[in-house]
């Protein structure tokens, strides 16, 4: 016996299968040691090929952060400074790594 043809959709699904890319790398700035809680540092943006929601880029600082002298805004990449002295004589340099 032989049945009718019948019509099958497949969808492809998406998967997280784009890692983000930074748009520069590295990033450099500077800070003055007076600054406030909350000046802004650096804007970070790094951009990814996945389509919805594994397109989406969440921003978090990995390591390099000595005392939390910076914070992050896991959406738009803005880094800003979170302590209320950062001090040039006892850390002269920070290297953040970010993702």
């Amino acid at each position: 016996l032989s049945s009718p043809p019948h019509s099958i959709l497949i969808r492809v699904l998406n998967e997280n299968d784009n890692s983000p890319v930074f748009t520069m790398d590295p990033y450099t700035a500077s800070v003055i040691e007076s600054s406030m809680v909350g000046t802004i540092v650096v804007n970070v943006t790094a951009n990814d090929a996945d389509s919805g929601t594994f397109g989406e880029v969440r921003y978090s600082i990995v390591s390099g952060n000595v005392g939390n002298a910076f914070t992050i805004d896991p959406s738009d990449g803005t880094i800003t400074v979170n302590i209320a002295n950062i001090d040039r004589e006892s850390i002269s340099s920070y290297v953040l790594v970010v993702g």
